[in-house]
């Protein structure tokens, strides 16, 4: 083997590297983007799926609360405003019994099954939604559920 033929060789074999490099890096971000995709598609699924069970729910609409929730310990009552999809809602929480609007507890039990969990940084809080527990879960529960709170009045526990 001549002196120029083992260049071509050096060379061949450098391009095959970076050139396998290359594919390497292209596998890993073809790898993310799926990855990505993947996700996006199931938050679409999932967001697919609340709206249909929400138009579901919004047909056969109650003016009658089959379900009585009751909230344990921390407030002693609760009333809550909102909107939800442009039209106003509303929660009361009062002597153990949690009323509010259809749609904001069809929307609020959508947080529920999905385990929506809130989180605070500063002080640390980490509350799982709820309809039927600590009131003040409770209470944030029905406030995320709303599009836009207007207004969130309550009365603490009594003390002594």
């Amino acid at each position: 083997m001549n002196l120029s033929a083992a260049r071509r060789t050096v060379e061949e074999s450098r391009a095959a590297t970076a050139r396998s490099i290359e594919l390497q890096e292209r596998a890993t971000r073809t790898a993310v983007e799926a990855a990505r995709r993947r996700e996006e598609a199931w938050e679409i699924r999932l967001r697919a799926r609340a709206a249909k069970d929400h138009a579901e729910a919004l047909r056969h609409r109650r003016d009658v609360f089959p379900k009585v929730y009751t909230c344990h310990e921390g407030v002693r009552s609760f009333e809550l405003t909102g909107d939800l999809a442009g039209r106003p809602v509303w929660a009361t929480w009062d002597r153990g019994r949690l009323r509010a609007d259809e749609r904001l507890l069809t929307q609020a039990r959508l947080l529920v099954e999905m385990g929506t969990v809130f989180t605070n940084a500063n002080p640390p809080a980490r509350v799982e939604a709820t309809l039927d527990g600590d009131c003040a879960a409770v209470m944030l529960t029905l406030a995320k559920a709303c599009d836009r709170v207007l207004s969130v009045e309550f009365e603490p526990p009594a003390q002594g």
